[in-house]
């Protein structure tokens, strides 16, 4: 995974980090998690350009980050989704439930 973020963005602004596994499993958002916990991080965008296929564990894994930013009063947003990857978040419905944004 690559981490693009610049350490200099004010706290009400988004965290950028783009995720370059293949496969988006669980795995791929555990130093997501890391920088989200930081004080002043609640806005995040996902660039998942990189990402084909989207596992089980890697949508659960997005439903409880998005929850949890959430609750904090902040916001989850996905970018460049992969046309392959788009159709499982449109076919599981979590498009309904998170920002998703296609190529």
């Amino acid at each position: 995974m690559s981490v693009l973020t610049c350490p200099h963005r004010a706290p009400r602004e988004a965290a950028i980090v783009r995720i370059a596994d293949d496969m988006f499993t669980e795995e791929s958002l555990r130093d997501v998690r890391r920088l989200v916990n930081e004080p002043g991080r609640h806005r995040l965008h996902l660039d998942l350009s990189g990402v084909r296929i989207p596992t089980a564990g890697g949508l659960g894994a997005l439903i409880t980050l998005h929850e949890e930013l959430r609750i904090r009063g902040g916001r989850l947003v996905l970018l460049n989704v992969q046309p392959w990857a788009y159709e499982v978040f449109s076919l599981t419905r979590l498009t309904e439930v998170l920002d998703v944004r296609a190529l």
